[in-house]
């Protein structure tokens, strides 16, 4: 079989892409950022603190949800583990769970013993197909699972941002 050597002649010839080939072309792009602590002391989901909305353009589109923060646990001897929950509301109707939720989507552990504070930051990504052209609201939730320590969210200045990115469908 004969190789084919392309070069740079070839390749400027493409002036269109065959239409079986989707684009994902960017459509919006939405971001909040937060640098309020937010502290969860509690088993059930509280809000962090990092929320943000976009309006579809289109019920074909898909929401490509990208989290970034700072969290800190204090001075214990006790283990804490902390849950988190991405959730969506679309016209302010009821919360939907779109990730985490069980007992194994866990941000961080206080390990027993280690008396120092610990800090660290957390990375959550969702795509999302909502279906509508109504807002929807993305918000991070987050509980605690054990009796340990609370956990601070945005902490430390940094804080955490949310983007929210409509990719046509």
């Amino acid at each position: 079989m004969a190789l084919t050597k392309i070069n740079n002649n070839t390749l400027s010839a493409v002036t269109t892409l065959p239409s079986a080939i989707a684009t994902g072309e960017v459509l919006q792009l939405v971001t909040a950022n937060t640098t309020t602590n937010v502290t969860i002391n509690t088993g059930t989901d509280a809000t962090t603190g990092i929320t943000a909305a976009i309006t579809p353009s289109a019920t074909s589109s898909k929401i490509f949800v990208l989290i970034t923060g700072t969290w800190s646990v204090g001075v214990s001897r006790a283990t804490t583990f902390t849950g988190v929950n991405l959730k969506r509301t679309i016209a302010g109707a009821s919360e939907v769970s779109l990730q985490g939720g069980g007992i194994n989507d866990y941000i961080c552990i206080n390990t027993p013993g280690e008396n120092i504070e610990q800090r660290g930051t957390h990375s959550i990504s969702h795509v999302d197909s909502p279906n509508t052209t109504s807002a929807c609201t993305y918000v991070l939730k987050a509980r605690r699972e054990t009796s340990g320590e609370a956990i601070v969210f945005n902490f430390g200045g940094i804080g955490s941002q949310i983007t929210l990115i409509e990719i046509a469908g």
